[in-house]
């Protein structure tokens, strides 16, 4: 009987464990370093960068972007890793899943 006690507390133990770790990753990017990271990326080649719009979403931050009349587009940050990936731009677009 002492057996199952302690292979019922360490069963829970682990899964609380698990529970407390996988919430711990969850939004560690803001809006504010996302958009400042937009602006980084942009405007060291092209000059200032104006952010239209932000679209939240679960997993991620969609930002349209503007360098004055001369390029815009949209970029996507991860919101736990901050892994920036371009969606379009005036260059083109990128299709990707």
């Amino acid at each position: 009987m002492k057996n199952r006690k302690g292979i019922c507390f360490l069963l829970c133990l682990m899964i609380l464990a698990g529970c407390n770790s996988a919430s711990s990753n969850v939004l560690d990017i803001t809006e504010d370093k996302a958009r400042e990271m937009i602006r980084e990326r942009h405007a060291t080649r092209h000059g200032t960068v104006d952010i239209i719009s932000v679209e939240h979403k679960p997993d991620k931050y969609i930002i349209q972007w503007e360098v004055d009349p001369i390029r815009e587009g949209k970029d996507s940050v991860n919101k736990t890793s901050g892994e920036v990936k371009v969606i379009e731009s005036s260059r083109g677009s990128c299709s990707w899943k």
